[in-house]
């Protein structure tokens, strides 16, 4: 019993410790990334691009809104991978990628 409870142990700091798991705030932002990946749409702040708003008929979130803010790293990841309404997923961004653009999100701030 006490030999399972060890390797409990171990494995649960395993997960944590890996950086897909990580939270944003110990991964640097990845502007970089997000300009490559996130800004066509999205724009260099966050506030979306009009334009792509009117030609898909979608109104997009601020990305520093509460809305977008409120959603966990692995919310933010699963939207990132899988797509969420009319956003497709973001087939060109790298698993490495991921936690630099979801802290770079976080510095984002709704005026």
């Amino acid at each position: 019993m006490r030999t399972i409870r060890i390797y409990g142990l171990i494995a649960a700091s395993l997960v944590l410790s890996h950086p897909s798991m990580s939270s944003s705030q110990e991964v640097e932002p990845d502007k970089e990334a997000y300009d490559l990946h996130c800004a066509l749409c999205h724009g260099e702040d966050g506030t979306g691009v009009e334009t792509l708003e009117k030609i898909v008929h979608v109104e997009l979130p601020h990305l520093g809104s509460s809305r977008v803010q409120d959603l966990s790293d692995s919310q933010i990841r699963k939207v990132i991978l899988k797509g969420k309404g009319k956003m497709n997923p973001v087939q060109t961004i790298s698993e490495d990628e991921i936690p630099g653009v979801i802290a770079f999100l976080r510095t984002l701030k709704e005026r």
